[in-house]
């Protein structure tokens, strides 16, 4: 059986390490009060997370060598909340750099794992 209480302590823990205030936003369609929609940004929550910068990933190509190269990955950590979700799409702005969520993983309602892309 799982702890979920231990988990989220853990997940807690990474964050308090090594802090990060995030700011998430995304853009959405707002009515435009005449039936119609314009598409804007919207602000959806402000929380502290863990940004890590160095979260391995295994790409396996399917060639006649078989390839295998280890990548290295931006990943957010950050315990669940059940006021807002984290969406495909999301972005915030930390220490001058914009990152856009590209996978989330809210596994069992106990926290949230997002692999995170460099927007320029």
């Amino acid at each position: 059986m799982m702890n979920v209480e231990r988990i989220r302590k853990q997940v807690q823990k990474a964050i308090n390490a090594l802090p990060t205030e995030i700011n998430l936003k995304r853009i959405s369609e707002i009515p435009d009060g005449y039936g119609g929609y314009t598409k804007g940004e919207i602000d959806v929550k402000t929380f502290n997370a863990f940004i890590n910068f160095d979260s391995p990933s295994i790409v396996v190509s399917n060639n006649d060598a078989g390839d295998i190269t280890k990548l290295k990955n931006i990943t957010l950590l950050a315990v669940y909340d059940p006021t807002f979700e984290i969406q495909k799409d999301d972005y915030f702005t930390s220490k001058g750099t914009k990152y856009r969520v590209r996978y989330p993983l809210n596994p069992y309602d106990i926290y949230w794992e997002c692999e995170l892309e460099v927007i320029k």
